[in-house]
């Protein structure tokens, strides 16, 4: 059962926020308030229609499930384990790309969840992140946020450091790219004693080039 200060805080952000214009929004927002004030187990349900929002809404509804469940990550950690349980299944993807690329609607649905994820920090999602680092729906760009998976494990930080440098060593051609870059995104000494390593450990002329030219401009401050 949430603490009674836990629900009175749930309930004033909630309560102060503009979830949206229309109906729809309102109702949901009026249902997890509600919820706050009742048995942990009864918070699921009303989390639901919220979780689907964000994934299968239109824009306005994506965009109040989005704010709506990154602020309840904040003040409720029974709320956020149940968020981040939904979105990890939301982000399995078994075949990648070649899935997107048939499918852009489940391609639009898991760059939603995949983006929240990195909003809301999900370290226990960097393993699923990991396997999808490449994944995209068939655009070739070099830029990380031409990857959701990247761009998301750019946002969670440097928690992800260590599975970043273990991937330039095991990962494919193009995810030992994405993982480098996604280190001198992260910044800090840490990253940048895995890069140098990295550098000096590769056989791949290509990516130790690569990596040298990100130590060049290397940001010393890291995402926290």
């Amino acid at each position: 059962m949430h603490s009674k200060h836990s629900k009175l805080a749930i309930a004033l952000v909630l309560s102060t926020m503009v979830v949206a214009s229309n109906s729809r929004s309102l109702q949901l927002h009026n249902s997890v308030v509600a919820a706050t004030h009742r048995q942990e187990g009864q918070l699921q349900p009303q989390l639901d229609p919220v979780l689907r929002d964000l994934r299968f809404g239109n824009e306005s509804e994506h965009s109040a499930a989005k704010d709506l469940l990154i602020d309840l990550s904040k003040k409720s950690a029974s709320a956020r384990a149940l968020i981040i349980e939904d979105l990890l299944r939301g982000i399995q993807c078994p075949n990648g790309s070649a899935e997107f690329v048939r499918n852009p609607t489940l391609y639009l649905e898991w760059t939603r969840a995949t983006e929240l994820i990195g909003l809301i920090r999900a370290e226990e999602a960097i393993d699923s992140l990991l396997q999808c680092l490449d994944c995209n729906n068939g655009v070739f760009l070099l830029s990380p946020d031409a990857f959701p998976a990247t761009r998301a494990i750019i946002e969670i930080g440097d928690k992800a450091i260590p599975n970043l440098a273990r991937e330039i060593q095991t990962g494919t051609r193009l995810k030992k790219y994405l993982a480098a870059v996604a280190l001198s995104e992260i910044g800090g000494e840490r990253a940048k004693v895995d890069l140098e390593a990295a550098a000096r450990r590769t056989k791949d002329k290509d990516l130790a080039h690569t990596i040298r030219n990100l130590l060049k401009n290397w940001n010393s401050k890291s995402r926290k």
